[in-house]
């Protein structure tokens, strides 16, 4: 018997922009739309991987300038919010 997960992916499902066309409707543009809809690679990302660089990239910047450890936090902290917010992923 074979598995549904064994099946190749489908390239010409459309994309989808997601949260990102908010933001295309909120400025008036259509970058997003434009992007994600042409594509030929739909499938996106986890957002676990964009937390887990802005983590690495926090880390990094605290080891050089610790004394900056509150906005480096700051900073890292809007980006996990906007990250699952967004639903960009």
């Amino acid at each position: 018997m074979k598995s549904s997960m064994a099946s190749s992916a489908l390239y010409s499902t459309p994309g989808c922009t997601g949260s990102p066309g908010r933001i295309d409707n909120l400025f008036g543009g259509d970058n997003s739309k434009r992007t994600f809809v042409s594509s030929p690679l739909v499938f996106r990302t986890f957002s676990s991987l964009h937390s887990a660089r802005v983590t690495l990239e926090a880390l990094f910047i605290l080891a050089l300038w610790p004394q900056y450890a509150k906005w480096t936090w700051a900073y890292a902290m809007v980006l996990y919010w906007s990250t699952m917010y967004l639903s960009y992923h």
